[in-house]
């Protein structure tokens, strides 16, 4: 009998390994006092059905357990989806006759706690669902309230305390059930499915390996190099096993050419899983995100809802303080698949090894494709960046004094109360984007691709037939190093996602809390070069031009971290909402749902024509419409992460 499977492992198996801890507390679940529901998540094929059997096994005859798979319920109606659930119950727990009159919530209850009241009082029942979120809306919607209402009323109907619904899914199921969108989110505890630890992962690999007869030292050495790949990923470790398994029987030494061989073989192949995980990367249009998450390494936060989805579906793991990676293997399959370079920097969250002294190494035996890179590269020297990438300047990670105190005579009410906000590191704009900067994006495809515009910016773009800035043909506004102008926010993330596509480095607009600690500093400056007015510092009202200059012209007026024309020359568009109160909450803003609001975003910086008060790195000029294109509007990038090469 095969050792390694990519199927479902069923009870007594050897190749199932850890979950020892997730097992413990679903048997306590089982048999205690039911207090709440259960919810098992986490991605695609790791091991939740697998672990639902195990505990299938471990369960004595007093809990009569009902396994069900909603992916059987193909596009039923709630009637029969009732229906259809009541009959499964059954098998375990009759529930009368004419099982196919319960075709609704009530109906199913009623004879429930009928069922339930002839067992005795420490027996339960427990229904294992599996891939809710493959029925109807409707369906999954009635459903989702009836049991909800079974676990209230185990308080009156004293039946239904010998109930218990344990839930497992994915990404759908965090939805559902874990985010707090659905009746279900405060009656469910929570187990999330992590990947296998080192130790399990290398001891699965070094056992069936020697079970066909490989020595425990190379196959120890193997189990280490295919976690280098893999990471534990429970899947994608069975699947190495099964191949370098059958490698080992044609009577060759391994070496570690061959798991750069398996590695290859899965790729080509492209298995569920891949496909799986770029199907709901579409469809919960996690494309940006995905794209961030392998440009550089985002700050890890379960409130950045985008990077938690694309840790349910697959790609992404918690690494310490960020988000990473969930393993090499997939790294390389969707840096291809999403146009994005590798970065000068470890790129994923690979484990530190040393190379295993006793693996031998030899070169390939087949030729892989040219297209999918399974080793990990040595580090080049990034080329030098095109003359129309914006430059970026470093803001170090640190607090910093945001707003404006009572004492300040200029202050406006929305800029209070001051209050010292942290931030971690990220890279700016040193300049405002340029004409010469935002040109490629016109004369490609940045306004005839809407992969790179919101919906309703893609909407207003084809109603007013938008094809250029609104000043593009202007000679007093176009010049090259002059700021580009009649720019709206639409636009400026479009042109953000244009960007970023083209370099494979994931640009943004700044939150308005980025922007102001770029144009203050720490200690919150009240213009970018200091607290005393010094009207040659910046292009305002007091300069009298009355139009842009080239960026970069005031150079004494510098921010803190270099950045330039940051009073001044032209409002700049933050991501931020218009409305948002002090002391300043931090929110990931770059992220689908909130781009997708349809409502003001803020300006700051000034303009050509403002005064003193207006220029002021403080000043929020606020309820401006996300449309509004005219000669004062700009905007300036942002970044997580600074520019190989430039």
């Amino acid at each position: 009998m095969a050792f390694f499977s990519t199927t479902v492992l069923g009870p007594g198996s050897p190749a199932f390994r850890g979950r020892t801890d997730e097992l413990a507390r679903l048997v306590r679940l089982c048999q205690d006092e039911v207090t709440k529901y259960g919810v098992i998540y986490g991605g695609r094929q790791n091991g939740k059905t697998s672990l639902l059997y195990q505990l299938r096994a471990q369960l004595p005859d007093s809990v009569r357990l009902c396994q069900i798979d909603f992916q059987a319920f193909d596009r039923v109606p709630p009637e029969r989806a009732f229906m259809m659930l009541a009959e499964q119950i059954h098998e375990v727990l009759p529930l009368g006759s004419d099982v196919a009159a319960i075709t609704s919530a009530p109906r199913l209850k009623a004879r429930l706690r009928e069922a339930l009241a002839q067992i005795p009082d420490d027996h339960r029942l427990v229904l294992l669902l599996d891939e809710l979120g493959a029925l109807l809306p409707a369906s999954r919607e009635a459903l989702s309230n009836a049991l909800r209402s079974f676990f209230h009323e185990r308080f009156f109907a004293p039946q239904l305390q010998k109930l218990l619904v344990i839930f497992s899914g994915g990404v759908e199921l965090y939805t559902m059930v874990v985010s707090g969108v659905s009746t279900l989110h405060t009656v469910c505890d929570e187990i999330y499915l992590p990947d296998l630890s080192h130790a399990e992962a290398v001891h699965l690999i070094a056992d069936g390996l020697q079970v066909a007869g490989v020595a425990p030292p190379l196959s120890t050495d193997m189990g280490e190099a295919v976690f280098a790949r893999v990471a534990g990923h429970p899947y994608l470790t069975q699947r190495m096993g099964e191949l370098l398994v059958g490698y080992a029987s044609r009577g060759q030494p391994l070496s570690a050419s061959d798991v750069a061989r398996a590695e290859a073989e899965i790729i080509t192949a492209a298995p569920p899983l891949l496909r799986n995980i770029r199907d709901d990367m579409r469809e919960y249009q996690l494309e940006d995100a995905a794209r961030r998450l392998l440009c550089e390494r985002p700050r890890f936060s379960r409130f950045d809802e985008d990077l938690v989805r694309l840790e349910l579906i697959g790609l992404a793991k918690r690494d310490g303080d960020y988000w990473a990676a969930r393993n090499p293997l997939l790294a390389t399959v969707f840096r291809q698949r999403l146009g994005v370079p590798l970065p000068p920097a470890l790129p994923v969250a690979t484990p530190e090894m040393e190379r295993p002294s006793s693996l031998p190494v030899a070169p390939p035996k087949v030729e892989r494709p040219p297209i999918l890179p399974v080793a990990t590269p040595a580090v080049a020297q990034p080329p030098a960046l095109p003359s129309w990438v914006p430059i970026l300047v470093r803001v170090p990670a640190g607090p910093f004094l945001m707003g404006s105190s009572d004492a300040d005579p200029m202050a406006d009410d929305d800029e209070k109360p001051q209050h010292r906000l942290d931030l971690p590191t990220y890279w700016i704009g040193k300049t405002p984007v340029t004409n010469a900067q935002f040109q490629p994006f016109v004369v490609g495809d940045g306004y005839t691709n809407p992969a790179y515009w919101t919906r309703a910016g893609w909407a207003w773009r084809e109603e007013k037939e938008i094809a250029k800035p609104a000043y593009w043909d202007d000679r007093q506004w176009n010049a090259d190093d002059h700021p580009v102008v009649g720019v709206s926010w639409f636009e400026a993330v479009a042109y953000c996602r244009w960007l970023s596509a083209q370099t494979g480095h994931a640009f943004r607009l700044p939150s308005e809390a980025e922007w102001e600690k770029a144009a203050r500093g720490p200690e919150g400056r009240i213009w970018p070069w200091g607290n005393t007015w010094q009207a040659e510092c910046c292009n305002s009202e007091d300069a009298k031009i009355g139009q842009t200059t080239p960026v970069g012209t005031y150079q004494s007026g510098a921010s803190y971290y270099a950045a330039l024309d940051m009073a001044g020359n032209v409002w700049e568009w933050c991501a931020t909402r218009w409305g948002k109160r002090y002391p300043y909450a931090i929110e990931d803003e770059w992220v689908e749902r909130y781009l997708e609001q349809d409502f003001g975003r803020i300006f700051r910086g000034g303009a050509w024509y403002a005064s003193q008060r207006y220029v002021r790195g403080a000043y929020r000029y606020i309820s401006i419409s996300m449309r509004y294109r005219s000669e004062d509007s700009g905007l300036r990038v942002a970044s997580y992460s600074p520019l190989a090469g430039g």
